[in-house]
């Protein structure tokens, strides 16, 4: 269990501002005794709040400070919990993949082609792939929220039984356009079929396909089962974030998955 480590440097705080207050040093004195201050607060604790009046500003950069190295040290021992016992989602071959099948990083998206926060997680994840190239994968999954999205995810699967590069460029321009994706809908949609130069007669049979309906249940019971409630939600390499998350926090699941790897190598 962590402690609450901004009462470190709070006390640190405070016995330098009670030093002043407690004592008159003269250039003979030798350096005032912690324990003798301690004791002197305990007597006198309306003290402990004038060095706090004192010091606002440097009380609310340590408590910041502190908080945020807390969170850093929760969110790590997090990633490690799920490193020593990871998450395993169903990876069908059969489905969309964008990267280099060799990458050793699965970023497993949980995703709606209508949320907002879900094109910027689109955005992470492609500057995450320009960054490492060759080193990340990226799966999409769905969590529908009505039935246009619905519709939209299917598309997505049944335009990848033609090519998969069209269906991430249909997921891309998706993700890119939802203003106007949003404000005309299928007319979207069937604009995107034509410049895209897709098959449609295949494409309605595929549509109609009931075992592309089923895939989508099972992202969803998926999710369920990882206790992901939010879009957009990953699972990195075994590791779960439940909801939107910066670059940042990506690379540090990739670096801690690989301190994970070599440290198992040696054992």
């Amino acid at each position: 269990m962590l402690k609450p480590v901004w009462l470190i440097p709070l006390a640190f705080l405070l016995l330098s501002g009670c030093q002043h207050l407690c004592t008159q040093p003269t250039p003979t004195d030798s350096p005032p005794d912690k324990q003798a201050i301690a004791e002197y607060l305990k007597a006198n604790p309306q003290l402990v709040l004038e060095v706090l009046r004192q010091n606002k500003k440097q009380l609310l950069d340590i408590v910041m400070q502190a908080n945020l190295e807390e969170q850093k040290a929760r969110q790590r021992q997090n990633v490690m919990a799920y490193l020593d016992s990871p998450l395993m989602p169903d990876m069908d071959p059969a489905r969309p993949c964008l990267g280099s099948p060799k990458a050793e990083v699965d970023v497993v998206g949980f995703s709606n082609f209508l949320c907002p926060a879900c094109a910027q997680g689109a955005d992470t994840v492609a500057y995450l792939q320009k960054k490492h190239p060759g080193e990340v994968k990226f799966h999409l999954r769905h969590l529908t929220a009505d039935e246009f999205a619905k519709d939209l995810a299917l598309h997505f699967e049944a335009i990848a039984r033609q090519s998969q590069k069209k269906a991430w460029d249909f997921y891309k321009k998706a993700m890119a356009d939802q203003e106007n994706l949003k404000k005309n809908k299928m007319a979207w949609v069937d604009r995107m079929v034509k410049e895209m130069k897709i098959d449609r007669a295949r494409l309605a049979r595929d549509l109609a396909d009931p075992s592309l309906a089923e895939r989508l249940k099972r992202d969803s019971e998926e999710a369920a089962l990882f206790q992901l409630q939010s879009t957009p939600s990953y699972i990195i390499n075994g590791v779960a974030i439940d909801g939107a998350a910066p670059i940042s926090v990506f690379e540090e699941i990739i670096s801690l998955w690989r301190e994970h790897q070599a440290k198992n190598k040696k054992n």
